[in-house]
């Protein structure tokens, strides 16, 4: 890293130790202040909740600020007015209205600054070294929170915050000499130390704030980060209390709620260099996020459970500081994630995820103090509800069922996208039954370097929990040739996916859909698709011509897609309870006139639909081999054989002259232009 760079990570990540310790300092000093001015829990779990008041509501100001200002203005406003009211403190304190509103405003400060720092990481620090620099972030905040455990109860409250409120105004002097905004280092310095982005305000100012909240890769993040923080204000605010409380610690020698804090600092920097290893050594960054959020949420909810459990101060200790440890490892998770997904925006998601993240902290109070005094004074309730707010974060965390679409031929289809969350899933389906791909099961697993489970009809339809079972439990793909969402049985997929509150995500790819405009039909001029099936000699259904039938009356083409038979079950041994299978049918643009053909006439519609009616067969679509033929219907029925499947059939409206022009360049038809003349004659109102 330049040095540049580590002076701006060095810079924000002491302004976030000042952030922490100052937050840090009410915990401690309440014990001695509460006595002084008999104040009982209550007023002090409210005290103590005020801050995370102001906290939450200046979360989306920052980003407001920072496309205004710019990072520098807004970061060393928000420190030195939080130094400010730290400052204050010790007047305010003998007037509990006024102190309360110095925490709301103290949060309001503090509440500027990750999110600005936030974004000045995600615009500055490559990929491959930002797990780092956001431990170092983490991990400074940590270091403040030690130092504030270790000074604070040695020294009289009134001058601990007149200490911390002059170490603020000093970094504050320090960043405005220092620090060079986005727009001014730009251009003026040299490679090694351009930023990512040229801006220090967000770059892209066309997007939507619906954006950030109604994707689930990002409210995963969210709920990982609200679940850190149960527990992690749970730790800060009452574990002086609790240790007092339940283990007669003295209150003025509690220096050793300082080794959480040591623990979580020196955690969170060791994970974040052995995060961006694992990304060195080509494993995913999704990878690498989910396992480093997995052990900062599922340890200190084991953890906590064992610290509840113990009555021995020393022991005590020793669990809750692992618990604490294990939650830095969330620095090079889920927090470092923000900039991972959305680089140009991390400031605004940060400030989505930590508002949210603040709830815990404005609940942390007064919900404790409830708890505990329903309990007849016992705190067991207390931490089980976070260990349990812990493991569910991280279970939602980790687990999605994602809907692939493989396109239409071969791997060369396959999205980037795709790519990579397909190699990081435990199972991958592949949907075998609504159309075939250019290649075979075995090639795709050979391209993929994973095994591949078929998924046929009888599995999607009728055993779909069976996925859905082992998408609660890991990541599962279920991959489709062409988009995901090109038949309903995916759609069904879905809902009772929803309806079981598993998180899916869908990765959309070329299909039949669109990619059917090849043909020269412009995609605007068709109507509603219709599905063409083999008739039998007991069933011969004739609502696709009906379809047809109004499509053409409106002058738009039709999409008929084709029957396909795949593992269809002999009647015979159905009856018998045997499981015989026929061999794969699938319906040619010859069989699929005939029957179109035959239906016009039994719903005497030739008028509409007859011999002379223009068509267009289309094969292999996207495959290296697609064909195309324009003819009329009686044609296509008798004479055209566009070879091996897939077939798709486009009856055709009224045809713009650009159409007209496309078409001929696959027609059989010598007379093209009169036909296509005489065919908009007959469409015409």
């Amino acid at each position: 890293m330049s040095f540049g760079k580590s002076r701006t990570v060095t810079l924000c990540s002491i302004a976030n130790f000042i952030n922490a310790a100052d937050r840090a300092i009410m915990p401690i000093a309440i014990i001695r202040m509460a006595k002084e001015f008999n104040w009982n829990l209550r007023l002090q779990g409210y005290i103590l909740s005020s801050f995370p008041i102001g906290y939450l509501t200046s979360q989306l100001f920052a980003h407001i600020f920072v496309r205004r200002f710019g990072t520098k203005a807004v970061l060393a406003l928000a420190v030195f007015t939080w130094s400010l009211v730290t400052f204050a403190t010790p007047f305010l304190a003998p007037l509990p209205f006024l102190l309360i509103c110095s925490r709301i405003a103290l949060g309001f400060g503090e509440g500027l600054a990750l999110p600005t720092i936030f974004h000045i990481f995600s615009n500055y620090v490559p990929m491959e070294e930002r797990s780092r620099s956001f431990s170092y972030l983490i991990a400074l905040g940590s270091v403040g929170q030690t130092f504030a455990a270790l000074v604070c109860p040695h020294i009289a409250w009134r001058i601990v915050f007149f200490i911390f409120g002059l170490m603020g105004f000093f970094w504050s002097f320090m960043w405005i000499v220092t620090y060079r905004d986005f727009n001014i280092t730009l251009g003026n310095i040299g490679d090694e130390e351009a930023f990512i982005h040229p801006s220090s305000k967000v770059g892209n100012k066309n997007y939507r704030w619906i954006e950030f909240i109604s994707h689930w890769p990002l409210w995963a993040i969210y709920i990982a980060h609200f679940a850190m923080n149960w527990s992690s204000y749970i730790v800060m605010v009452w574990l002086p209390s609790y240790l007092i409380k339940t283990f007669d610690a003295d209150p003025t020698n509690l220096s050793f709620t300082a080794f959480p804090y040591v623990m979580n600092c020196l955690s969170g920097v060791a994970a974040g260099h052995f995060a961006d290893s694992l990304i060195q050594n080509r494993w995913s960054v999704l990878s690498v996020r989910r396992l480093m959020t997995a052990i900062g949420l599922l340890g200190p909810g084991l953890f906590m459970l064992l610290f509840i459990s113990v009555d021995n101060l020393l022991l005590a200790v020793v669990f809750i500081s692992i618990s604490m440890g294990l939650s830095a490892c969330n620095s090079a998770g889920h927090l470092s994630n923000h900039a991972d997904i959305a680089p140009n925006h991390a400031g605004i998601t940060f400030a989505i995820s930590n508002t949210l993240a603040t709830i815990p902290g404005i609940l942390a109070g007064p919900v404790t103090a409830e708890l505990v005094v329903a309990s007849h004074g016992r705190w067991f309730p207390v931490f089980i509800l976070a260990s349990g707010v812990n493991f569910v974060g991280a279970i939602i965390y980790q687990n999605m069922l994602y809907f692939i679409g493989l396109g239409l031929a071969d791997v060369d289809d396959l999205t980037v996208k795709g790519l990579r969350i397909i190699k990081n899933c435990k199972e991958v389906y592949l949907e075998t039954y609504t159309t075939i791909l250019q290649i075979d099961q075995k090639t795709l697993e050979e391209f993929l370097g994973i095994q591949i489970i078929p998924a046929d009809r009888e599995l999607v339809e009728l055993s779909a929990d069976t996925i859905l079972a082992n998408a609660r439990e890991h990541d599962v793909a279920f991959l489709v040739g062409g988009d995901p969402l090109s038949a309903t049985t995916h759609t069904d997929l879905i809902l009772r996916a929803v309806e079981l509150n598993i998180p899916y995500k869908i990765i959309h790819n070329a299909s039949i859909m669109n990619a059917i405009g090849s043909c020269g039909l412009q995609l605007y001029h068709f109507g509603e698709t219709v599905s063409i099936v083999f008739w039998t000699d007991t069933w011969r259904p004739t609502s696709f011509c009906e379809k047809i039938i109004e499509n053409r009356r409106r002058g738009l083409h039709t999409l008929c897609l084709l029957d396909i038979k795949v593992k269809e079950q002999d009647e015979a041994s159905y009856m018998k309870k045997k499981k015989t299978y026929l061999p794969p049918r699938f319906m040619t643009t010859s069989q699929a006139a005939s029957q179109i053909l035959e239906s016009a006439k039994e719903l005497q519609v030739e008028d509409l639909i007859n011999d002379n009616t223009l068509c267009v067969g289309a094969a292999r679509i996207g495959w290296s081999d697609e064909k195309f033929q324009t003819t009329t219907l009686r044609r296509m029925a008798d004479e055209v054989d566009l070879g091996r499947p897939l077939h798709s059939l486009v009856i055709v409206g009224k045809l713009h002259p650009l159409e007209i022009d496309y078409l001929k360049i696959h027609t059989l038809e010598p007379s093209f232009d009169q036909l296509a003349i005489e065919n908009n004659k007959s469409l015409q109102h």
